[in-house]
């Protein structure tokens, strides 16, 4: 499955990919999250992106895909840059 987020993902976007991604990842379906447009980032979008990243496992993959400038910076301002590190990415 995938999920596009918008440049600036806001609470109704979040709780759908929380939605999507519960729904995705106990099925073993692969979870690719394209975050190529996103323009800022709320600390609850980081910490999704961390959690979904670490329930996510081999039967079920989770990938991040070309993640934006925007959130790579968000990450580090957290100080979540290492966790951020060890997310798959394409």
């Amino acid at each position: 499955m995938d999920i596009r987020l918008g440049p600036e993902p806001g609470r109704d976007e979040i709780f759908d990919v929380c939605r999507r991604a519960k729904e995705a990842l106990p099925s073993g379906q692969p979870l690719r999250l394209v975050t190529e447009d996103v323009q800022r980032v709320s600390p609850a979008l980081a910490q999704l992106i961390i959690g979904i990243s670490r329930a996510a496992g081999p039967d079920a993959p989770f990938t991040l895909v070309s993640p934006s400038a925007p959130l790579v910076d968000a990450f580090q301002a957290y100080g979540l840059f290492a966790d951020f590190m060890t997310i798959p990415m394409e």
